[in-house]
């Protein structure tokens, strides 16, 4: 039922190779091509301040959150927040005011192991997965908990990572990524898997994608798996009725349809750098700068010595989260080795890939969301608190939707 298939670039820029398995389908074009003179994404501008702070203590000085998860916002404008330290979800209205909070860590109905996605539909409902449990619970936009199902999975099949949805109402989940067990001074490689999804049952594969990498390695007589440095990781985000995949050590994303047809790829106008010892030395420098005091000194010569016992991957990725907004651009964040510089540089690119700009964000933060209007993520600051923030997006005359691909589109009402 599934084929191998490798994947290569089609452009000058190096990167490596792409295992995937899709599911067959009858022939498609390679690369897609943009429908529509694209815009200037250097001409938007964000907000210096944002528009909305939730979750901020008295008096502006860090935030109460702590490992946050997940933020969305819902269509009334609802806006939630998933987070790990006492793992709940708590609620505000689009004016910022709290509504509820809701779960706590625990084993029983409405209640967390390890949250990892937060989907709020149309219809009014928010949809908590919870890795630890491998269950989806619902909940009102209130914050009153409705019920909950367990995934329906092989018993040997591996842990779901979280859950995406489908511009038609249509799901799909995929792969908790994990470590693979390689021999001493190699390096294997992950490969995560993308499915179908009902309700609770996970369904037919869509695709695989290469994961993480490992490096099996000894220090001071005791063995381990750590990760490589620089280690890309599997991207995978919904447009339209399709579904956009990739690694981040490749700027090639395929576009799948909802039964895993090959609709194309999307080669994202990105030069690709190999890795150098002198990136294994930035690494080793962004860690030791996000220490202080005693522990900085400790731990300096460890890690210098124990990073160069670490396998470095092939090329330096080139993102840290990809986004597909409101209007369907493709947003990337560009790697960066720290996180302290105070900005998050986003390259913006059309539905075909074509580089439209870059867009600085004014302080460090992960986004979850970008809609016409507006950008909502998180902040951490250096004591670990989190607040949630939404800025403001300008982008001039370019408010109108990209063009869907071929395949892509919103069915029309009563279609499949």
């Amino acid at each position: 039922m599934f084929e191998s298939r490798r994947w290569t670039a089609t452009r000058a820029a190096p990167f490596v190779f792409i295992n995937l398995l899709i599911a067959a389908g009858p022939p498609a074009p390679r690369a897609l091509h943009g429908q529509s003179t694209p815009p200037d994404a250097s001409t938007w501008t964000v907000s210096r301040q944002p528009q909305m702070v939730l979750g901020q203590t008295e008096g502006g000085l860090g935030g109460e959150f702590a490992g946050i998860v997940d933020v969305v916002r819902a269509a009334d404008g609802t806006i939630v927040v998933a987070e790990s330290q006492f793992s709940n979800i708590t609620f505000f209205s689009p004016d910022g005011t709290r509504i509820a909070t809701s779960g706590r860590q625990g084993e029983g109905p409405g209640e967390f192991s390890r949250m990892s996605t937060l989907v709020a539909d149309p219809e009014g409902r928010l949809l908590v997965f919870d890795r630890g449990h491998q269950r989806i619970s619902e909940f009102t936009l209130d914050g009153d908990f409705v019920g909950d199902a367990r995934l329906v999975r092989g018993a040997d099949d591996r842990p779901i990572g979280g859950i995406g949805r489908f511009a038609d109402g249509g799901w799909y989940s995929w792969e908790a990524d994990r470590m693979v067990g390689i021999e001493m001074g190699e390096m294997g490689r992950d490969t995560v898997g993308f499915y179908r999804f009902d309700g609770s049952a996970v369904g037919d594969a869509l695709a695989w994608v290469p994961g993480t990498m490992t490096s099996h390695f000894e220090f001071q007589g005791r063995g381990g798996l750590r990760h490589a440095l620089l280690t890309p990781r599997p991207l995978g985000v919904a447009r339209g009725r399709c579904l956009l995949i990739g690694t981040s050590d490749a700027p090639v994303l395929h576009v799948l349809d909802r039964t895993g047809a090959d609709l194309g790829e999307v080669d994202l106008d990105i030069e690709m750098e190999r890795s150098t010892d002198d990136h294994r030395k930035q690494w080793v420098a962004a860690t030791l700068a996000r220490l202080s005091g005693l522990a900085s000194l400790i731990q300096r010569f460890t890690l210098g010595r124990m990073s160069r016992r670490i396998g470095l991957a092939e090329w330096v990725p080139f993102t840290d989260g990809m986004v597909v907004d409101d209007l369907g651009y493709i947003w990337a964040q560009r790697f960066e080795f720290s996180d302290l510089d105070g900005s998050a540089e986003w390259r913006v690119f059309t539905e075909a890939g074509t580089a439209v700009g870059m867009v600085t964000l004014p302080v460090a933060m992960q986004v979850t969301e970008i809609s016409a209007d507006a950008i909502i993520g998180f902040h951490t600051d250096e004591h670990g608190q989190q607040d949630v923030r939404i800025y403001a997006l300008d982008r001039g005359r370019d408010t109108d939707p990209r063009p869907p691909v071929a395949g892509c589109e919103h069915p029309a009402a009563g279609t499949d």
